[in-house]
């Protein structure tokens, strides 16, 4: 597994991968718009299960090493699927989904804006997401080009 550096700002988690220097930043308002109005012992578990389940999903066998990059972009993609409601790659229950978990402990108020902008915040990180592979893919091009 690729060795990883966590930081939490509360808001965002950050995992830095000291070998090579690369970042990954995971906003957890873009898991959940309403993040900043739960209560503070939700948004740390929230934060735990997903820094836990991010790194998760670069583990893997002894003989099986994956290169900081790759890790990285497993990582995106794992949050990606997250935000998405997907909490495993293959078949997901309602208990195994934090989100819905969230609902279910959420009072009537903060359901209400959980649910208000779920849609939003999941059209805000694929447009995110399309942006930043549209500048790495700019960034590419423009060093084949000088090569």
């Amino acid at each position: 597994m690729a060795k990883t550096k966590w930081t939490d700002s509360n808001d965002i988690l950050t995992v830095t991968l000291p070998k090579s220097g690369l970042t990954a930043d995971f906003d957890m308002k873009l898991l959940c718009d309403g993040y900043d109005t739960l209560k503070h012992v939700v948004q740390t578990a929230l934060r735990y299960g997903v820094k836990q389940k991010l790194a998760d999903c670069i583990a893997r066998g002894a003989d099986v090493k994956l290169s900081d990059a790759e890790a990285v972009n497993e990582m995106i993609n794992r949050y990606d699927d997250i935000c998405a409601g997907n909490w495993n790659k293959v078949g997901i229950t309602r208990a195994a989904n934090p989100i819905n978990a969230m609902k279910e402990l959420a009072t009537p108020e903060e359901l209400k804006v959980i649910e208000a902008i779920e849609a939003k915040a999941l059209a805000k990180i694929k447009a995110d997401r399309d942006a930043k592979k549209a500048e790495e893919k700019a960034k590419e091009d423009k060093i084949n080009l000088s090569n």
